[in-house]
C-alpha cells in the first residue's frame, strides 16, 4: 500500500517512505529541482555538523575540516544524496546512543532507515559494537577473517545477501552489463587499502596503548562490522555504494582520538599535520587513483 502523488511519486510504508515523503511534499509544493537538492544538502551538512559537534565539543570546527576533507563527503554532495543524508541522520543518531539519549537516537535511526533502508547495517553493527563485542580485537579478526572468505568465496555472499532482499540493487549490481560497464570490478584492493588506516589506529590506541574510551571502541567496532560485511560483497559493480556505510564513520575515527585521546607528545602540534596529510590523501586519491 501506498500513498501516490500527481501519479509519479508514491510512498511506500514498507520501504523508504522518508525519502519519498520529501519528494512528494516538493513536487505537490511546486518546488524547482534546485531548491530539493538544496533541502537535500542542507539536510546532509547540518545533521553531520551536529554530530561532529558531540563528538568533537572541544573544536567542532577542526572536526568540520576532517569531515570537509572525507573522500566521501563530495560524492555524498552530487551523486549519492540519498545515502549522504541518510548516513548523515544516523550519525547524529549514533552520537545520541552513546550519550544514553535514547529516544532521540532511536528517532533519527527511524528516520534514517527510512530514507535509505541500507542503513539496517551500521545500525546493527553499532549495537553489535555497544552490546555484543566488548574488545576491539575480535572486531578486527572478524575483517581479517572477512577478506581471506571474500577472496575464496567470490561472488557466494552477494547472491545470498541479493536473495534476502538486503538491498535491491545489489543483485543488478551483479549482472554482466553493470559489470561490463563499470570502471573497475574484482576484488578491489585499492578499496581495501583505503579502508585500512582507522582500523590500524584504532588498534594502536586501543590495543598498544590501552587506551580506555567506550566512544572511540564501540565506533572502531563498527566500523570493522560494517566494512567486513562490504568485504564479503566487494567484487560487485559500484561497490562503493556499500563500502560508505562504513566510510561515513571515516572522518571521526581519525579525528577523535587525535583531538580527543592523549596519544602522541606535542599532540594539538600534530593535528593540523594530520589533516593536511588526510586531504592530501584523499585528493590523490580522489584526482589520481579514482
Amino acid at each position: 500500500m501506498g500513498f501516490q502523488a500527481d501519479n509519479s511519486v508514491e510512498i511506500n510504508w514498507k520501504s523508504e517512505w522518508v525519502w519519498a515523503i520529501l519528494m512528494v511534499f516538493c513536487k505537490s509544493s511546486n518546488l524547482p529541482v534546485s531548491v530539493f537538492f538544496t533541502i537535500v544538502e542542507a539536510g546532509y551538512f547540518l545533521f553531520a555538523f551536529a554530530a561532529v559537534r558531540k563528538f568533537l565539543p572541544s573544536n567542532p570546527l577542526m572536526g568540520l575540516l576532517f569531515l570537509l576533507s572525507s573522500l566521501m563527503f563530495y560524492n555524498f554532495g552530487i551523486n549519492g544524496i540519498r545515502n549522504g543524508l541518510a548516513c548523515s541522520i544516523l550519525f547524529l543518531a549514533i552520537a545520541y546512543f552513546l550519550e544514553n539519549n535514547y529516544l532521540p537516537a532511536v528517532l533519527l535511526a527511524i528516520l534514517a532507515f527510512g530514507t535509505h533502508r541500507s542503513m539496517a547495517l551500521p545500525i546493527i553493527a553499532i549495537l553489535l559494537g555497544r552490546y555484543v563485542i566488548k574488545d576491539y580485537r575480535y572486531a578486527v579478526y572478524i575483517w581479517i577473517a572477512c577478506i581471506f572468505i571474500s577472496i575464496i568465496a567470490g561472488n557466494f555472499f552477494v547472491n545470498i545477501l541479493g536473495a534476502i532482499g538486503f538491498d535491491d540493487r545489489m543483485t543488478s549490481y551483479n549482472t554482466s552489463d553493470y559489470s561490463n560497464s563499470f570502471s573497475s570490478t574484482g576484488f578491489r584492493w585499492d578499496f581495501l587499502i583505503y579502508s585500512t588506516p582507522p582500523i590500524i589506529l584504532a588498534w594502536y590506541v586501543l590495543v598498544k596503548l590501552k587506551i580506555r574510551d567506550d566512544w572511540y571502541r564501540i565506533l572502531s567496532i563498527a566500523y570493522c562490522i560494517a566494512n567486513a560485511f562490504w568485504i564479503l560483497i566487494i567484487r560487485i559493480a559500484f561497490t562503493n555504494r556499500f563500502a560508505y556505510l562504513s566510510w561515513f564513520l571515516y572522518p571521526i575515527l581519525i579525528a577523535y582520538p587525535i583531538m580527543n585521546l592523549p596519544i602522541w607528545r606535542d599532540q594539538d602540534k600534530k593535528i593540523g599535520l594530520t589533516l593536511a596529510i588526510y586531504c592530501s590523501f584523499t585528493l590523490f586519491l580522489q584526482l589520481v587513483v579514482w
